[in-house]
């Protein structure tokens, strides 16, 4: 099995925004969608990166580019920690004023296997965690992609999520359609 070196997650929005929230949301979602990669192919990242930016297409709206990353003290593939992580790197990017049209988040210093424990570990429970993340994915196998997910990442019909209006059908694959 191939193993990847990152993981990445990012999306144009179907609406620019303005609203710290709505970037928070945004980034959760994809932090938890690329620490089920992490986990679906066993293994854990030691940094995360967010990035976000302005419409560039747009030149009557400021522009805005910035990127920012944190190291973890233990790789990890806990979406608990993976996300506070990714929201306090979005904080601390934010600028007000600002229209916003894609964010994304990268996991990268991935490792396999075993995983090297730190005696001054911030994260006490760390097993309970682990758990608690498999379980996600067991719910999320069983009824459907993000049913069980964190309550920062919204929910379906937020603004910033892309829209799908133009989608070609799925008759081959799907009976409804």
């Amino acid at each position: 099995v191939l193993r990847r070196q990152t993981i990445t997650t990012s999306r144009s929005f179907s609406e620019m925004t303005d609203k710290l929230q709505y970037l928070k949301a945004s980034v959760a979602s994809f932090a938890s969608g690329c620490a089920n990669k992490l986990r679906a192919q066993g293994s854990a990242a030691g940094t995360v990166t967010v990035f976000m930016c302005s419409n560039f297409f747009r030149k009557d709206l400021p522009q805005y580019f910035n990127t920012k990353s944190c190291d973890f003290p233990v790789h990890t593939a806990d979406t608990v920690e993976i996300v506070q992580a990714a929201l306090r790197l979005t904080e601390e990017m934010f600028r007000p004023g600002i229209m916003y049209k894609k964010t994304g988040v990268i996991l990268s210093d991935i490792v396999s296997g075993t995983v090297q424990q730190n005696i001054f570990d911030p994260v006490p429970n760390r097993d309970a965690r682990q758990e608690l993340s498999r379980t996600l994915d067991t719910l999320n196998r069983r009824y459907g992609l993000k049913t069980v997910r964190l309550a920062v990442e919204g929910g379906q019909a937020e603004p910033w999520r892309a829209r799908c209006d133009n989608r070609s059908h799925n008759y081959l694959t799907n009976i409804d359609e």
